[in-house]
């Protein structure tokens, strides 16, 4: 049977106010050389989104960044388009 960190005694950065064990023991499956556990770690998954979505303001400028991405990749798509046609030209 598996232990929380708070039962193995184990000092962690990150303090939980109520009993997540799962969340706790999936946390501890975790190294250097990556995730040792059996299973998915949805729950550590589900954590990093949370923090992410509460704590990382967007990049000011982010929308205009994406809208030049995506005008990037169209034109890359067209060329490539034409780079197509020039080399198998409809009979």
């Amino acid at each position: 049977m598996a232990m929380s960190a708070t039962e193995a005694g184990i000092r962690t950065r990150c303090v939980t106010r109520a009993n997540f064990r799962e969340l706790e023991d999936q946390m501890l499956n975790f190294s250097t050389a990556g995730y040792l556990g059996d299973r998915s770690p949805d729950r550590v998954d589900a954590l990093a989104w949370a923090l992410t979505d509460l704590l990382v303001e967007p990049m000011p400028g982010e929308a205009m960044i994406e809208f030049y991405r995506q005008r990037a990749r169209e034109a890359a798509e067209k060329k490539a388009a034409a780079e197509a046609t020039q080399r198998h030209p409809a009979m």
